[in-house]
C-alpha cells in the first residue's frame, strides 16, 4: 500500500484536485455504509423478536463492529459514556479483538494491519452526526479514543487477547511485570473531560412499555459524511478559523450553562471573547487564529488496510488509504 504525505502546500493543492477521486477509489464510505446496513438489519430483526447470529471466520473483527453498532442502535444505555465504555470493554477487549496485530503496534513479518476499530468509530460518528440528541458523548471523545488506541501506552488497546494481557502482568515468565493504565482511567477525568459530553444530549424518557426502539440510521452513501475532525485535523490549510462545528458546540454549552445547572458542560468553559480564535478542528488545532501551514500533513484516513470480509456479502473489506488510492 502506498501512503503519500503532503510536504508543502503546492503538493497539497495538486492532490486536492483529485480529492473526490481518491475518496471514490478507496471505497471507505462504501465499507461504512455496508457495516451500518448490516447493523440496522440486525437491530430490526431483534426488534421483531427474532434471533440474530453474527458470524465471521474468527469472530474478532467485523463481528465486534456489527454487534457493537447493533447494541448502539437498540439500547440508549450504550450511547452514554459509561455505557459506551462497557460496550468497548466487553465486545472488543474481553472478546479478544487483536488490537496489537490490527494496529501494527509491534513489528511482525506477518502483516495483519487493518483499521477495524477505526471503521467502528467512524460508524459511531455517523450515528452521532445523524442523531446528535441521542448520544451523551461527542466526536472529540471518539477522536481521542482513536489516538489512545495508536499510542501504545494503554493496557486496553495494547494486546491481542486476554492471555497476552495476563502474561504481561505476570512475573512467572522471569520478566518484571508490565504496569500500564487503562485508557478509561486516563480520559474520563481531567480538565478537558467536559469536551467529551455533548450539550445536545437529551436523555431518553422511561418507556411505559418494554418494547425496544432502535435508531433508523440512514446507511446510504449519500447520507454519510467524511469525519473531518479525525482525518483532516493535522492539515491547518483545511481549518475554518472562527467557524465550524466547535463554534456551535461551544455556544450551546454557554447557553446551557446560563440556563441550566449543567455541571459537566460548563466547569471549564472558556470566555466568550476567546471563541473567535476557535477553529473547526478544535480542540486538536492550536488555540490561535494564526496557526502555521508549513509543517507536513498527511492526506490519510489510515495507514492500515482492511483485510477482513463479511460472510455472505458482496464486498471485501480490503481498502487502501482513504485519500491515497491511485487515480
Amino acid at each position: 500500500m502506498i501512503s503519500t504525505v503532503t510536504e508543502d502546500l503546492k503538493q497539497f493543492w495538486v492532490q486536492d484536485q483529485h480529492f473526490w477521486g481518491h475518496i471514490e477509489n478507496s471505497k471507505w464510505l462504501l465499507y461504512v455504509s455496508n457495516v451500518l446496513q448490516k447493523s440496522l438489519i440486525a437491530a430490526q430483526r431483534l426488534y421483531d423478536d427474532k434471533t440474530v447470529v453474527v458470524q465471521e471466520y474468527d469472530g474478532r473483527d467485523l463481528c465486534c463492529v456489527v454487534a457493537s453498532l447493533t447494541q448502539l442502535l437498540l439500547d440508549p444505555h450504550y450511547r452514554t459514556i459509561v455505557g459506551f465504555q462497557s460496550l468497548v470493554q466487553r465486545e472488543w477487549v474481553s472478546m479478544g479483538h487483536p488490537f496489537c496485530s490490527r494496529l501494527s503496534l509491534v513489528y511482525s513479518s506477518d502483516n495483519q494491519q487493518s483499521p477495524v476499530f477505526l471503521l467502528f468509530l467512524d460508524c459511531v460518528w455517523q450515528l452521532i452526526n445523524q442523531f446528535p440528541t441521542h448520544f451523551q458523548f461527542t466526536e472529540t471523545y471518539l477522536t481521542v479514543l482513536w489516538d489512545c488506541a495508536l499510542s501504545s501506552i494503554y493496557d486496553t488497546f495494547l494486546f491481542d487477547c486476554e492471555r497476552d494481557r495476563g502474561n504481561s502482568a505476570s512475573v512467572a515468565l522471569g520478566n518484571p511485570p508490565l504496569i500500564l493504565r487503562s485508557v478509561w482511567d486516563e480520559i474520563t477525568f481531567g480538565r478537558d473531560a467536559y469536551l467529551f459530553y455533548s450539550p445536545f444530549y437529551h436523555p431518553p424518557q422511561p418507556q411505559k412499555s418494554h418494547t425496544m426502539l432502535y435508531l433508523p440510521v440512514q446507511y446510504q452513501i449519500s447520507c454519510l459524511s467524511i469525519w473531518q475532525q479525525c482525518y483532516f485535523r493535522h492539515m491547518p490549510v483545511l481549518e475554518i478559523k472562527g467557524g465550524g462545528n466547535p463554534q456551535i458546540d461551544l455556544f450551546a454549552r454557554i447557553l446551557l450553562s446560563q440556563t441550566e445547572n449543567e455541571n459537566h458542560l460548563g466547569n471549564e468553559m472558556m470566555p466568550i471573547e476567546s471563541l473567535s480564535s476557535v477553529g473547526s478542528f478544535f480542540p486538536f488545532s492550536p488555540f490561535s487564529a494564526s496557526s502555521s501551514t508549513n509543517h507536513p500533513s498527511a492526506l490519510l484516513l489510515s495507514s492500515l488496510s482492511l483485510n477482513a470480509s463479511f460472510h455472505s456479502t458482496e464486498i471485501m473489506l480490503d481498502s487502501m488509504s482513504m485519500l491515497n488510492a491511485p487515480d
